[in-house]
């Protein structure tokens, strides 16, 4: 006796009861149509928008948080920049970048982080000011 073919036995169970419909979501092979929904065209950014910097510690590392675009996209983006030999800050590896259409996901993150931190002693509620 052979072995049942499980996969195929259900596959022919719903085809006898749905029809073939049922397989695969497509009829006699034939693939669904794919919506094409493209993203809402990002005004270019022709050069980096810097919202924030601050010293990050004691080596002369800062930390730089801006809006700028990479490759037609516009980007979120903290990264560290250490003090170079000349004395002016270069951009290092270490970096977070996101598309702009995920900040509103960021900004209610980091503000549950805060909340979280403050709730826990990390951090002192009247150490929290707006700049």
């Amino acid at each position: 006796m052979a072995p049942l073919n499980w996969a195929k036995a259900r596959d022919d169970g719903r085809m006898r009861r749905y029809g073939s419909e049922s397989i695969g979501g497509a009829r006699s092979g034939r693939k669904p149509p794919t919506p094409s929904i493209s993203p809402p065209p990002v005004p270019a950014l022709p050069a980096p928008v810097v919202i924030a910097e601050f010293w990050a510690n004691r080596a002369g590392e800062s930390l730089r948080v801006q809006l700028r675009a990479y490759e037609g996209r516009a980007l979120f983006d903290a990264r560290k920049y250490f003090t170079g030999s000349d004395g002016a800050l270069q951009p290092s590896r270490k970096g977070f970048a996101i598309d702009i259409r995920k900040l509103p996901l960021l900004a209610k993150a980091t503000s549950k982080a805060l909340g979280t931190a403050i709730e826990l002693g990390l951090i002192a509620a009247d150490e929290v000011s707006d700049g």
